[in-house]
């Protein structure tokens, strides 16, 4: 694990960051897999769910690149 943010208007969710590059957000009511899962293909530096908008996660990786998900927009893991 390279990162792991809890979620700061639900405690239920967090977002776990692997150095494989995988991003995955959970929720305790529902723990036996991710909500959602993010192949970045680099490794997660740093994660940080957005202080005014509670559906933002920003994500900094290896090269240098800062990617802002809207997790409203991804697709669920089925």
């Amino acid at each position: 694990i390279s990162d792991f943010r809890w979620a700061k208007e639900d405690g239920n969710l967090f977002s776990m960051a692997l150095s494989s590059g995988i991003v995955s957000t959970w929720d305790l009511r529902t723990a036996t897999k991710p909500i959602h899962q993010l192949m970045l293909g680099k490794e997660c530096q740093k994660m940080e769910w957005c202080h005014n908008d509670p559906n933002l996660l920003a994500i900094a990786t290896e090269n240098k690149y800062i990617v802002v998900w809207d997790v409203r927009m991804l697709p669920g893991v089925g």
